[in-house]
């Protein structure tokens, strides 16, 4: 009773606090700088030692090697990253998450009346750490402070827990059934599963390297125990990416597969190592080993284990492409971008949804240029990939929306916000741009069917309006892709010259009508392709603005505040943006 009271309670306990307290800080280092750093990974992989780098450096920050190799599965599913450039990034990862265990080695510092040692004593730090984060964070208001009081509040937990830990065991080390129990670890066999089987439970290579670094506390853990032990963990922690992968691609069960192979051929390699210096450094093996030969053994195996392996990447790709074989007459899947293992990181989850957006505005563009070249000319061919590209357009609003709804469940920063705000509505804008196109092809569709066209003068004015439409779309799409807020502010006095041009041609139609130059079927066709182009320039102005909300920090207004202001306070950029597309569309008319 005396054990479960005063080892395993307080044990437990002290596993809670330190898992805790890892979570705490692993999400507020990731808040505060591992969106731009997984950005940067999914950007820098294309060579293989930038890709280990990489790795490392974000697992590192984020602490966290199972979620650098779940976003590697992700970004493979995605067809965002090549299943040759997810090897470095995963062996970086296994180098990055060393960092914890280093960190953890402080546990080991005695004081001894240097000043210096005894503030860095984790019985010192935690509760100046728990204390000074619990203060920040109660007293600060920006959402960017808060993730930085949680990652020393989450610092101060995780090294309490550690040392709840250390105490919890200490008494162990005087118990002879415990020395004991520790021979039957030293069988390398037995260690390995203990360690992969304990790793994957937890899901927690670092969690399950620190509670053994805590066991060596006691001083009765020996070399001869720890190193099957630590192999084993590594072999735990491909769990976590094996089980993100259900359900997804091929090539993305291959990326898990790969994290799998890294580990157990670097662990087959160290175990023969480990029996070669069995049988001529017994004495070593036989030596207690420290919190800091723990974290010191995990660096050094992990690093070893990507130099020796790094030239024979293609080994690894070829061993997973047979564990996970492609079928003979399996097709090539077009995967969405949008993977849900990105949502426990909003801002790389927003960038992702701006991909898809930009999507959308492409073949919003491409179906318009299609019915402009077209128009009198619309083949079964190009009807098809019309109504192909606004299906696409369709389904793609439908699952950005969705997808953005997930996020409501994580806490958004404020910009991060503002980003789902905006895409939100400038998907929105493109799916009913998507529908007028469709319109416009509908009745193009009828005027070929009936066998009629407009006069030589309406097909130049149309001619003159889609060229203003197109204009406006793709500077409209190059704003937002580029986050030009310049080329945004451009999309509003060329709208407005839109809005000129569709008044003076509606009346010049209707002058035709009056004279008996066109029919009146043709003035209404002709009437709903202008009111067609015209309310695409609409939703253009809105994409627009919403542009200048989203990358201008002077943006604080909304739609209507933005256009009243625009047009009561005519700049001289307006003034000229104006003038130029008047001259390029509104005087030809003239």
């Amino acid at each position: 009773m005396e054990i479960i009271t005063k080892i395993i309670i307080p044990l437990l306990g002290g596993l809670g606090l330190f898992l805790y307290g890892m979570n705490l800080m692993s999400d507020g280092l990731e808040r505060v700088a591992g969106a731009k750093l997984e950005k940067t990974l999914e950007k820098l992989t294309g060579n293989l030692f930038m890709g280990v780098i990489m790795g490392a450096l974000v697992t590192a920050v984020i602490q966290s090697s199972s979620a650098t190799t779940v976003m590697v599965v992700g970004f493979v599913n995605a067809g965002i990253m090549k299943l040759s450039q997810a090897v470095g990034v995963i062996m970086g990862a296994n180098i990055g998450t060393t960092v914890t265990a280093q960190i953890l080695r402080l546990n080991e510092i005695k004081g001894g009346g240097n000043a210096i040692l005894d503030i860095l004593k984790p019985s010192t730090l935690a509760p100046v750490a728990i204390g000074v984060g619990m203060i920040i964070f109660m007293m600060a208001k920006k959402k960017k402070i808060k993730d930085i009081a949680l990652i020393i509040l989450g610092f101060g937990i995780l090294f309490f827990g550690m040392s709840t830990m250390s105490d919890a065991v200490e008494p162990l080390g005087e118990m002879q059934w415990f020395k004991d129990a520790l021979v039957a670890f030293e069988n390398p066999i037995i260690g390995i599963i203990v360690g992969c089987l304990f790793t994957a439970l937890i899901q927690s290579s670092s969690a399950s390297v620190g509670i053994l670094q805590a066991m060596a506390m006691t001083g009765t853990l020996k070399y001869a125990v720890a190193i099957p032990i630590i192999l084993g963990q590594n072999i735990g922690t491909c769990v976590t990416a094996i089980l993100s992968a259900f359900g997804a691609t091929k090539n993305a069960k291959r990326a898990s597969m790969i994290h799998l192979y890294f580990n157990v051929i670097g662990s087959v390699v160290a175990i023969i190592l480990y029996f070669l210096v069995q049988g001529f450094i017994y004495d070593f093996l036989q030596s207690s080993i420290t919190s800091g030969g723990i974290a010191d053994f995990h660096l050094v195996f992990n690093i070893v284990n990507t130099i020796l392996l790094l030239p024979f990447y293609k080994v690894l790709l070829f061993l997973a492409e047979k564990s996970i074989p492609a079928a003979k007459d399996e097709k090539q899947i077009q995967t969405t971008l949008l993977d849900e293992r990105f949502l426990t990181t909003p801002s790389l989850a927003l960038h992702q949804c701006k991909k898809v957006t930009i999507q959308m505005g492409q073949l919003c563009m491409e179906n318009l240029r299609y019915i402009k070249g077209n128009f009198n000319n619309l083949t079964d061919k190009i009807i098809t990939s019309l109504e192909e590209n606004e299906t696409a357009v369709d389904k793609m609003e439908y699952t950005v929306s969705n997808y953005i709804t997930k996020l409501t469940d994580v806490e958004l920063n404020d910009k991060d916000s503002r980003r789902s705000t905006a895409i939100l509505h400038t998907i929105g804008d493109y799916e009913r741009i998507g529908d007028y196109i469709e319109n416009i092809k509908e009745t193009a569709i009828k005027l070929k069917e009936n066998k009629t066209s407009f006069t030589p003068e309406g097909e130049k004015e149309l001619g003159i309006m889609f060229n203003a439409v197109d204009n406006i779309l793709d500077i409209t799409l190059s704003s937002y892709v580029n986050k030009d807020i310049i080329l945004a502010k451009e999309v509003e006095p060329l709208e407005e010259v839109i809005d000129l041009l569709t008044d003076t041609l509606k009346s010049r139609h209707i002058e035709r009508l009056q004279n008996g130059k066109c029919s009146v079927d043709l003035g209404i066709y002709f009437i709903d392709i202008l009111t067609n182009l015209e309310r695409i320039s609409d939703h253009c102005s809105a994409i627009a603005i919403n542009t200048l909300k989203e990358y201008d920090d002077s943006m604080d207004y909304n739609n209507h505040e933005y256009l009243t202001k625009t047009h009561e306070g005519i700049t001289k950029d307006y003034r000229d943006n104006f003038s130029k597309y008047q001259e390029m569309y509104f005087t030809p008319v003239k």
